[in-house]
Parts: structure tokens; C-alpha cells; sequence
């Protein structure tokens, strides 16, 4: 934590970034030991430099990311911590810069999700730094990637929970369809066994969710057709 702290070469804080995310991966013990070291600070730090710079730069970003998330879920009061040292409005904008990177994009949003967890001003914050929009972009962009796509619906519903503002972002954007289908994503799935010729109800949802999404999709496509007509004429 020293080495992350203190060091101004890149190399042994991005090693330091690395090693911190391995230690705090499956182990609460750890995250909580991190957080406690200031380690929410330092690698909020390092979300900084998060201009779209090569794949070193990339899996740099996803440990971080990933040593938050882990950390935010096993100590809620480093929640607010991440929100006072301007991680949210970081993160924020990694989601909109990294949009075309799966990984790093998944990560952010996760991360947010874990954020807003019990934490109202989080929520509004997230809201305001225009991340409703960014999710529900990067849901439509996941189209056929069932786990992805649900991960950012997910995470809607995460940061529409507490915050009414969101959830109207989410309607005004969308649609009210749209928004009873995020907040179902909060509803506790059971496990079941399905036999052959049984129909899973998260198949189902999923279809829906895909299904919802393709026919906005192609709404847009086929007025972005017309326009183009009509301009020929």
C-alpha cells in the first residue's frame, strides 16, 4: 500500500495495483484490510489516468475497478469515501470513454452498482453524472450477450432504488416498459431445476429483455432510414 501511496514511477504502482486487486479477490478480510490503509484513496488515484492508453493500461484500470467494487461491497462506509474523493465522477467517465471495451465497461458499471448500494447520495450523485444514460447504452450495445446485458440492467436497478430521480431518467429515456423491467431486476430469482420441454423463467426474462431492446433498436434504425429518404428527395 506504501509502494501505491508514495511512488511516483508508474510501473511499481501499477505492479502495487495488481498485487492489491489479487489480495482483496474472494477475500473480505482483505478488502476490509485495504480500505483501512487508505487504500480507497490511492486507488481512486489511479482511476485518473484513465484515457484510453493500450492493454497494460486497460488491465491496470480493471484491477482497480474490481479491488473497489470488492471493497464497497465488504465496507459499506467506504461507499461515501469513494463519492468525497470524486471516484463516481471517475468512474463515470470510464464507462463513457471505455464504452467500446466489454471488460472495462462491465467493471465500471458493476462497480457503481456496488456504490449505490443503501447509499442515497451515491445514487444521486450517479445520476447526475449522467451514468442512467450510459447504462441503458451499454445495455443496448450488449445486444445477444445475455450476462452482460442483464449486468447493466442491474445495475439501473441498483441506482434507481433509493433515488425516485433515477428511476424517472430511467421512464423518460425508455419509457415506462422499460422501467418496471429494470425494477423486476431486483426481484430475488429462485433456482430451480427445468427437465426437458420446461421453460426457465430467466430464459424468459432474458428473451424479453432482448426482445425490448432489438424493437427500440430497430425503431431508431428504421426513422434514421426515413430521414436519410427524405433528405435524398
Amino acid at each position: 500500500m506504501d509502494l501505491l501511496l508514495s511512488s511516483p514511477i508508474l510501473p511499481p504502482k501499477r505492479a502495487a495495483v495488481l498485487l492489491l486487486a489479487a489480495l482483496a479477490q474472494e477475500n473480505s478480510c482483505n478488502a476490509v484490510a485495504i480500505d483501512r490503509c487508505n487504500g480507497v484513496r490511492a486507488l481512486v488515484d489511479t482511476l485518473r489516468c484513465s484515457t484510453p492508453a493500450g492493454e497494460e493500461q486497460s488491465t491496470v484500470l480493471v484491477a482497480a475497478l474490481t479491488t473497489l467494487t470488492r471493497i464497497a461491497e465488504d465496507c459499506p462506509a467506504s461507499r461515501d469515501e469513494v463519492r468525497l474523493h470524486g471516484g463516481i465522477h471517475l468512474i463515470a467517465g470510464i464507462l463513457q470513454a471505455w464504452s467500446n471495451s466489454a471488460d472495462i465497461a462491465g467493471e465500471a458499471a458493476a462497480c457503481l452498482g456496488a456504490l449505490a448500494t443503501d447509499n442515497v447520495e451515491n445514487q444521486v450523485v450517479i445520476g447526475e453524472q449522467g451514468a442512467v444514460q450510459l447504462l441503458i447504452s451499454a445495455a443496448e450495445d450488449s445486444y445477444g450477450c445475455r450476462h452482460p446485458q442483464l449486468g447493466f440492467l442491474s445495475v439501473l436497478h441498483r441506482i434507481s432504488t433509493l433515488h425516485t430521480a433515477n428511476r424517472e431518467r430511467i421512464e423518460n429515456l425508455k419509457g415506462e416498459a422499460f422501467l418496471q423491467m429494470v425494477l423486476q431486476m431486483g426481484q430475488p430469482a429462485k433456482k430451480r431445476h427445468h427437465g426437458v420441454g420446461v421453460v426457465c423463467p430467466g430464459d424468459l426474462f432474458s428473451a424479453f429483455v432482448i426482445g425490448f431492446l432489438s424493437y427500440h433498436a430497430l425503431r431508431e434504425l428504421c426513422a434514421h432510414v426515413c430521414s436519410v429518404v427524405s433528405f435524398k428527395r
